[in-house]
């Protein structure tokens, strides 16, 4: 009996990480997209010193999500975007604004491509 139990412990514990797993997977992805869509507006009003400091504070918390991912998630598909953020993070610095826009849509795109590349789903099992 004590053998069905722990198993059915361990179960639910693989269980219950998966599921959080897809969760913070999902929530870290939507507030990349919230945050690029942020200073894609912030660009078109011409609001550039803001733009500047969302660029710094977006680089800063993706190293930061980006150390978490990686645990779990190839490191191909999670290294791909700090080279998107650091390029966008490049235009702001070097007030290219329209290239700036450009590169926020790229991003935006590439995150939701990407959330569902590493979602686990039938089709990505296969």
């Amino acid at each position: 009996m004590a053998r069905i139990v722990t198993a059915i412990l361990i179960l639910i514990s693989i269980i219950t990480i998966g599921v959080l797993d897809q969760v913070n997977l999902h929530n870290t992805f939507d507030g990349l997209i919230e945050k690029t869509v942020e200073i894609e507006q912030l660009t078109m009003s011409e609001d550039y010193d803001d733009v500047a400091i969302k660029g710094k504070e977006l680089l800063e918390w993706w190293r930061h999500k980006r150390d978490i991912l990686e645990i779990t998630y190839p490191h191909d598909e999670i290294k791909d975007l700090i080279v998107l953020i650091a390029q966008l993070d490049g235009y702001i610095v070097s007030m290219q604004y329209d290239n700036v826009i450009y590169s926020c849509e790229f991003i935006k795109e590439d995150a939701a491509n990407k959330v569902n590349l590493l979602t686990f789903s039938f089709k990505n099992v296969m």
